[in-house]
């Protein structure tokens, strides 16, 4: 039997998909098929075609199969690195912190010249693995994309200052001279932006640049705000005068793990992350990040970031009090050409006049051969001077000209030399290098009579000083011994009470014991840990007031988010430094009040003495006499009458958790109305049920509670506690 093609027409747009697949138009164009066609023929045809579709199909659920098992694997291993990474960061940095932190403390007990060399260089080194493991853990969160930024208001000195503190010591023991240059009017200006990553960048970009000079180098550091059609620019300048480096190697500079070749790795060390790291905060806060270098001469780094500007300001000290000194001379002595022309712009933007000298000696024969020994309103002394010394200079200007003002300026302030000037009063004041505007108004301010003594820390300092935490109750929570005694010893300097706990469940006892000002939390803890203890406390009415800080060697945004979802109000990563501790508590902690008794809120009768309780002690923890009364009610009412009967029946059932359960409430409440010796005689038999009793125990044990029980217990049901 044979079909005319022409009569297949109205079923042609049905198959002609297939028809396509199979080629069958293409044949008859050719007149491979003729113009009517045997069905067993198109049967097998299509039959064929219907193969091919379902290998087509089945090729690709195959291949979609593969990518999507691909993508889960790649998640999965992205996931696990960051988890590994982050367990890494906290096993590394528990340790740094036991080693940063005592060598603080041995740093406070007065040690010799060559035992604080040592500690130094110990600490030193601490600081140096702990940026190695922040580089890891960032460029990984940066590979993932999980950096975020935080927006806080913010100034300039603040960022400087901790500039300082990190790379000073590594700039002079490199022989390397830092120059800040930064305009007074930028220090006093409140920012709003990213602080730490800000100074992140500064720190990467200026630890490179003292690295790679050589001794006797410059390393300058300068930056400028601007606004520009109503976008504020903040613009960091990073220059030395180093090794430098070639075109070809400026091309691959912000490509991970690059540096300029294996011998530089091993002369100079790092891990080639820092500018990989500065350059994706750069683009994260759209900003930019640009290099200009010549082998042999050195390196500017430039950065260029939008930030916001608020109107308010914070002005360390009026530079206005220096008009009446316009014109004045002032002498300057400094062989290096970048500070000296940075603390002349600092004095003549002040309206005074600078006699600069490149040495002592010059400066000695200029000031002696004067017909005017007096004409200098002060002089500024590096002492670091080719030739004589600054001290030397200092001295001998001293015996020219007895009333001028002598301010040393030194790069270090652990030099012991500038230290025995000081005493020998070789010269009135000292300037830290890198000269800073707000440093040298302070400074110069202190030695023209302007300000007192004490101004330069008040001005640049926090107010909240450790003497606002003096006498405050703080609770210590760390599983790790010597963590806890570092904290302890760095609390009780300053004169605060520490308490002790080893884990989240002793530090809900050490609460409902005796509560604390503050509690500083660790997080990972065995038994129960540092969030799970802050829920629990933040869900009691009686203590969800009391600030807790989380004290944890986890560093990531989303572990600061997690401490801040338990109910923490602050973050301290470790490892802690003193002046951290400090400035995060006394944010915290609130003034210590004595409880006052409100006459006019005080029922008829007033507070009746009780047996076995420490009136005074439960009026400071219920603060009020109404609250503490009401808590004397139930605590004789609903625990007391009930306790005897309950803990036995869970004992007798076997139900050890509920027997836990009854004996932990019966001790934190005794805590709270003052009872202590039901307390510590509770929190004994806790301990011992939670180790596992044995019946004998028990017997031992129980008869003692019960008896302190029931003199508490009399004595409150004699007493007249209210309604």
């Amino acid at each position: 039997m044979f079909i005319p093609v022409d009569w297949l027409g109205h079923v042609a747009c049905g198959v002609g998909v297939l028809a396509t697949h199979l080629g069958l138009f293409e044949l008859y164009r050719r007149k491979v098929i003729p113009p009517v066609v045997p069905c067993n023929e198109l049967r097998v045809a299509v039959d064929r075609g219907n193969i091919q579709q379902e290998n087509i199909i089945k090729l690709v659920d195959e291949r979609t199969r593969e990518l999507s098992n691909a993508r889960d694997e790649a998640l999965e291993l992205a996931t696990r690195k960051s988890e590994f990474l982050a367990n890494m960061s906290h096993e590394l940095r528990t340790p740094l912190n036991a080693i940063s932190g005592l060598v603080e403390l041995c740093l406070d007990t007065a040690p010799s010249p060559k035992q604080r060399n040592y500690l130094e260089k110990i600490e030193s080194s601490a600081q140096s693995l702990l940026r190695l493991v922040s580089d890891v853990l960032d460029f990984s969160k940066a590979d993932a994309g999980r950096i975020t930024l935080e927006r806080i208001a913010f100034d300039l000195r603040g960022v400087l200052n901790n500039l300082e503190t990190m790379l000073l010591e590594k700039a002079y023991s490199h022989g390397v001279e830092l120059v800040l240059e930064c305009p007074l009017d930028d220090t006093s200006h409140v920012f709003v932006g990213d602080p730490m990553r800000i100074e992140q960048i500064l720190v990467n970009l200026v630890s490179n640049a003292i690295k790679f000079s050589h001794k006797g180098g410059t390393v300058k550091v300068a930056i400028q705000v601007s606004t520009e059609a109503n976008q504020t620019m903040m613009e960091i300048t990073v220059s030395d005068n180093g090794i430098g480096m070639s075109q070809s190697h400026q091309e691959t500079l912000f490509t991970p793990f690059t540096q300029a070749d294996a011998s530089t790795t091993r002369k100079y060390g790092g891990t080639g992350l820092g500018l990989a790291i500065c350059k994706h905060l750069t683009e994260l806060m759209s900003g930019s990040i640009s290099v200009r270098s010549k082998e042999g001469e050195g390196s500017t780094f430039t950065v260029q970031i939008p930030i916001e500007l608020r109107d308010d300001v914070s002005t360390p000290l009026d530079d206005k009090v220096f008009v009446p000194y316009a014109g004045h001379q002032i002498l300057v002595v400094e062989d290096n050409e970048s500070s000296r022309k940075a603390l002349s712009r600092q004095l003549s933007a002040l309206g005074m006049v600078c006699i600069s000298h490149t040495s002592g000696e010059s400066a000695v024969a200029g000031l002696a051969a004067s017909a005017t020994p007096g004409m200098y309103l002060a002089a500024f002394v590096d002492n670091t001077l080719p030739g004589i010394s600054g001290i030397d200079t200092c001295r001998q200007l001293r015996e020219i000209a007895p009333g001028l003002p002598l301010i040393l300026m030194s790069s270090t302030n652990s030099d012991e030399r500038v230290t025995h000037g000081a005493k020998s009063n070789f010269f009135d004041g000292t300037l830290l290098k890198p000269v800073r505007d707000w440093r040298t108004v302070s400074e110069l301010s202190i030695q023209l009579g302007l300000a007192e003594r004490t101004a330069t820390g008040l001005a640049f300092h926090s107010a909240n000083t450790p003497e606002s935490i003096r006498g405050a109750h703080i609770l210590v929570v760390d599983d790790v011994p010597i963590n806890q005694e570092i904290l302890k010893d760095l609390l009780e300097n300053v004169g605060a009470k520490v308490s002790l706990a080893s884990n989240g469940y002793e530090a809900i006892a050490a609460v409902e014991y005796q509560r604390p000002d503050c509690i500083l939390m660790d997080c990972q803890m065995p038994v129960m840990d540092g969030y799970e203890a802050s829920r629990k406390l933040m869900d009691n009415e009686s203590f969800k007031d009391i600030p807790i800080i989380a004290v944890t060697a986890h560093a990531s945004e989303a572990d600061r988010q997690k401490c801040l979802e338990a109910g923490m109000v602050g973050y301290l990563p470790k490892p802690t430094k003193a002046a951290d501790v400090y400035r995060i508590l006394a944010t915290h902690i609130k003034k210590r009040v004595e409880p006052v008794i409100n006459q006019d809120a005080m029922p008829a009768y007033m507070l009746p003495a009780l047996p076995h309780i420490d009136v005074s002690e439960g009026l400071l923890n219920c603060n009020t006499p109404v609250l503490y009364l009401k808590t004397l009610r139930t605590f004789r009412d609903n625990h007391c009458a009930n306790f005897e009967e309950q803990f036995s029946l869970s004992l007798k059932e076997g139900n050890f958790k509920d027997a836990l359960r009854h004996v932990h409430t019966l001790k934190g409440l005794a805590r709270t109305v003052g009872a202590k010796a039901l307390a510590d005689i509770a929190y004994t038999l806790e301990m011992t049920v939670r180790d596992g009793a044995t019946a004998s125990d028990l017997d031992q044990q129980l008869p003692r509670l019960l008896r302190e029980l029931a003199i508490v217990t009399h004595g409150l049901h004699k007493a007249d506690l209210g309604q």
